[in-house]
């Protein structure tokens, strides 16, 4: 095992020795599930204990009952395709690969009590050019970590039971070339360690969808695109992070976060990356749904990185906004189809910053247009401003475009906005 690791912005390469432990063979019938404590079904007649096993045969190993213990299980290598299924029993402390570096991998959990050793005990999709999927409709899974398409192809179906990893990062597409997909249903997915990535190296891709049950975070959070491309889309569900979730987080990467018609709340939903990492692109987009709060919110957190927030519908409770967040960066916000926003403080828009109103309703304190090529339109909506409202003239290029809709506010100073529309104040 080959690391190199600086925080979670650093470069993980996790692959390629493969233990040198006594193998054992999976001689059960093709396409057939059989007992694991069969004798006959291994090769040398004898149930393994503490060694690698390896099922390439096309078949299927069954845990059913009793106890698995300290075993490398390989569910398909380049030799052939093969099965893991837990339908009962346990399975102690025992490294699981789904197509290490083959196809036709497989791991089928439907119930009992999995736990996996320390560093990466869950893996699906190991080498460059494999694929490998886990299917859990039950029982417990206690991974430590995980990585879903190392340098291959991996997926993680769950639709019921209890995943823990407690150690260390959870990683969805690591490595160049890889591709790693993680869709949950149901169930319940905790992760205790330092974070969940999606789309970690460069030339990587990953994407989580959660469509329902509940997936529990650390104070870690979740990045989006660390230096690959990720995606993470909540179409139901519940999702608890007391960390911050990150959409784009360093050079090359690009990140996509879609909720649609999701209601829930961040505890910090930062469109970009922390300081000081640079470079990157962040994208959310709301399909409706309900965000009470974003926490700081902050779009466009980094110089050079390219931050968008597009709000279809919906209702969104934030703090003060400031497009960008950070000079040097590219901040947009754009509402839509009856969208309603609002911010519990200023509106500022800074050089890189831009604001679309259309059709959609925005509150907020004052709005502060102070960047060299600060912009702002509204086609048709209605924008409340309850302190300043302020575009300075002079050679700064500010401008605030009114084509439509409805402008209410308590004060006007220095204003060089070209109303099209109705003023009310």
């Amino acid at each position: 095992m080959r690391t190199s690791f600086n925080f979670f912005f650093g470069s993980l390469l996790v692959a390629g020795v493969f233990s040198a432990e006594a193998q054992v063979y999976w001689q059960g019938p093709s396409g057939t599930a059989a007992d694991w404590f069969e004798p006959s079904n291994w090769t040398g007649g004898v149930v393994p204990v503490g060694v690698g096993v390896q099922i390439t045969n096309g078949g299927i190993a069954e845990v059913s009952s009793g106890t698995v213990s300290n075993c490398t299980v390989d569910a398909g290598r380049a030799a052939g395709p093969g099965m893991l299924r837990v339908s009962a029993g346990e399975m102690t402390n025992c490294t699981l690969r789904a197509g290490y570096d083959g196809s036709g991998g497989k791991i089928e959990i439907s119930g009992g009590v999995v736990s996996t050793p320390s560093w990466f005990g869950l893996r699906a999709g190991g080498v460059a050019g494999s694929t490998g999927e886990v299917v859990m409709t039950g029982g417990t899974l206690s991974p430590t970590s995980y990585l879903i398409g190392d340098w291959g192809t991996g997926s993680f179906a769950l639709s019921n039971g209890t995943v823990t990893a407690t150690y260390w990062q959870t990683f969805i597409g690591n490595n160049a070339g890889s591709d790693g997909t993680f869709v949950q249903s149901g169930g319940t997915n905790n992760y205790n360690g330092l974070a969940c990535y999606i789309g970690y190296g460069a030339g990587s891709s990953g994407r989580y969808i959660l469509n329902g049950g509940t997936l529990n975070g650390s104070s870690g959070g979740i990045v989006v695109g660390v230096y690959g491309t990720g995606y993470m889309e909540m179409n139901g569900g519940t999702l608890n992070v007391p960390g911050t979730v990150y959409v784009g987080s360093n050079i090359g990467s690009d990140g996509t976060l879609v909720l649609n018609n999701f209601t829930n709340t961040f505890t910090n939903l930062q469109i970009g990356p922390a300081w000081p990492y640079k470079g990157a692109k962040g994208t959310c987009i709301m399909n409706g749904g309900n965000i009470t709060n974003m926490g700081g919110g902050a779009i466009g957190s980094a110089s050079n990185c390219v931050s968008t927030f597009i709000q279809n519908g919906g209702r969104l409770k934030r703090g003060a906004l400031t497009l960008p967040a950070s000079d040097g960066a590219t901040g947009t916000f754009i509402l839509s189809n009856n969208a309603a926003m609002t911010c519990g403080g200023d509106i500022t828009i800074k050089a890189g910053g831009r604001l679309e109103i259309r059709g959609a309703d925005v509150s907020g304190g004052g709005v502060y247009m102070n960047g060299s090529d600060s912009y702002a339109e509204m086609t048709a909506g209605s924008l409340t401003v309850a302190g300043r409202f302020l575009v300075p003239n002079g050679t700064n290029a500010a401008a605030f475009y009114m084509r439509g809709g409805n402008l209410f506010r308590t004060y006007v100073a220095n204003q060089s906005a070209r109303a099209t529309g109705q003023c009310n104040t």
